[in-house]
């Protein structure tokens, strides 16, 4: 999903270069509870043929034993470029509200 030189930068956590940096960060936050993950509210900017912004809002739950739970709230600001006509995150900015 990344550019093989892309970043991401979440708050509190870190900033990863390269797929293999975000391939082992994500894989450090596996969920030891079942969690769903939305994401609503996308609204995309096309800056030139090859790059677009995006702006997302997301929440993530958990569920527990009295049920499902707000974890953490936050916004995605992402940067995509299109590379060999597919579009993938160059750059991602988490940051949380919540």
């Amino acid at each position: 999903m990344f550019c093989p030189d892309g970043t991401s930068d979440i708050a509190g956590v870190g900033k990863f270069v390269g797929r293999d940096a975000i391939r082992a960060t994500y894989s450090n936050m596996v969920p030891t509870q079942p969690q769903r993950h939305m994401v609503a509210n996308t609204v995309i900017t096309s800056s030139s043929e090859d790059v677009a912004t995006a702006s997302s809002d997301f929440a993530f739950f958990q569920r527990g034993d009295a049920g499902w739970s707000t974890l953490v709230v936050g916004r995605y600001e992402d940067t995509l470029h299109r590379r060999d006509g597919d579009w993938l995150f160059y750059e991602r900015l988490t940051s949380y509200v919540m």
